[in-house]
């Protein structure tokens, strides 16, 4: 009783006023001209302007009774997809659509206790939707079909997302929420209608551009992933044979391991993660040691699935990536593939300049600087063929300057915060 009551305030409120006929009327009306052509009982809601997201999530056959209070003459279900939904909303609550997606949350197993839900509607019910208001306003008589074009049919998509959310909710106690981090969304196609709106790039003005057309099967897919997190680190580098990204020439990897891949490949294992992204705050050569306390950079990783971990799981990953083996044998490469610049003067600040002579061998010196980010500190020392200006060769006036070997003792840039241990 009480669903019939809702639905009879809806039809009431229905905003077509005729003389000699009540609102509830006219619902009726377009309710039994819509049941005719097999639209399913969710739709005729949608198409008299039901808000009430409570309504939808009554199952057809409920709704089939409900109405039925008010039209004895309404037909039976034909088993026919509906003619204006094509059965997203006709069939959203049944196992077909839910299993595919449950058993996917199955899989990944994401850690979260709410999820982001949207969905996507075949394409052909945009203009199906249309095309069967003309249809409805052709059964009204002359002052019901005026009032009738200014009325709007509700769109699919909240109706389904409540139907399927609450459903979903049931199988898999996930609840919908459109802050949470985890998006799912659900793509429902029908192949048989997928090119029914091309018709409307085929008139002599065509009333539709279409650019791309991808033609889709009658599936129903669920895409699921979360947003991505960031992991804020410094890495020590005190090693010569490890570069800070993957090293390789014509697909022939120069160096065994990289930071990169020795720090992102056990986060993006601990968080379950598809895959990750390395941002370092700037960079060094394979063969440049980074000491002091480390390279600021963040990790993001893509699609985690344990987006929140412990303090001990940091520790623990800490460990492990300070426990990776480092190879002895340090493959040299012969050829230097010089890579296009704009030419360009490229200007950068050096504070701070320090030489100390070693007393075994005046031909060497420990050169300790402080420059502003971006300074080439190789060309500055050996001059880059004299593309450098002023360099060390120049400032102490000798011929010419090499650089041994290079360590990179600070970044001065306090972040990540240091985290005390107690």
């Amino acid at each position: 009783m009480e669903l019939t009551e809702k639905v009879r305030q809806w039809l009431e409120l229905l905003p077509i006023r005729v003389r000699d006929s009540s609102s509830i009327d006219i619902a009726i009306q377009v309710f039994h001209s819509l049941r005719k052509i097999h639209c399913c009982h969710r739709c005729c809601l949608r198409f008299i302007g039901c808000r009430d997201l409570s309504l939808y999530r009554a199952s057809e056959e409920e709704l089939a009774n409900a109405f039925r209070a008010f039209d004895q003459s309404a037909t039976e279900e034909s088993g026919a997809p509906c003619t204006a939904c094509l059965g997203a909303l006709q069939y959203a609550d049944t196992a077909a659509f839910l299993d595919p997606v449950c058993e996917r949350l199955e899989k990944e197993n994401y850690e979260s206790g709410y999820v982001n839900l949207t969905c996507t509607i075949p394409i052909s019910v945009m203009h199906r939707d249309h095309l069967l208001s003309i249809y409805v306003c052709d059964q009204l008589d002359e002052e019901a079909k005026c009032q009738w074009k200014n009325h709007a049919v509700r769109d699919p998509k909240d109706p389904f997302k409540a139907i399927w959310g609450e459903k979903l909710t049931e199988r898999s106690g996930l609840k919908i929420d459109p802050s949470s981090p985890l998006r799912m969304t659900v793509v429902l196609e029908h192949n048989e209608t997928s090119s029914e709106h091309l018709f409307l790039t085929q008139t002599k003005v065509p009333l539709l551009k279409v650019r791309k057309f991808k033609k889709g099967g009658r599936v129903t897919r669920s895409g699921d992933s979360r947003s991505s997190i960031a992991e804020a680190l410094r890495s020590l580098d005190d090693t010569e044979a490890r570069s800070q990204t993957p090293w390789a020439v014509n697909g022939k990897k120069l160096a065994e391991k990289c930071v990169s891949e020795c720090i992102g490949e056990v986060l993006k294992q601990h968080c379950r993660g598809d895959d990750y992204k390395f941002v370092p705050a700037g960079r060094e050569d394979a063969n440049v040691r980074m000491l002091g306390s480390g390279r600021p950079f963040y990790c993001e990783i893509i699609n985690p699935r344990r987006p929140v971990l412990s303090a001990k799981e940091f520790k623990e990953m800490e460990d492990e990536i300070n426990a990776l083996p480092s190879k002895d044998d340090v493959q040299v490469r012969q050829l230097l593939q010089v890579q296009s610049r704009a030419a360009a003067v490229r200007e950068k600040e050096i504070h701070f300049v320090r030489i100390d002579c070693v007393p075994e061998d005046q031909h060497l010196a420990i050169l300790t600087l402080n420059t502003q980010a971006g300074t080439y500190i190789k060309e500055f020392v050996h001059g880059d063929l004299g593309r450098t200006l002023p360099n060390l060769a120049s400032i102490a006036g000798v011929k010419a300057a090499d650089l041994i070997d290079l360590d990179v003792l600070e970044v001065d840039l306090e972040w990540p915060p240091s985290l005390m241990e107690g």
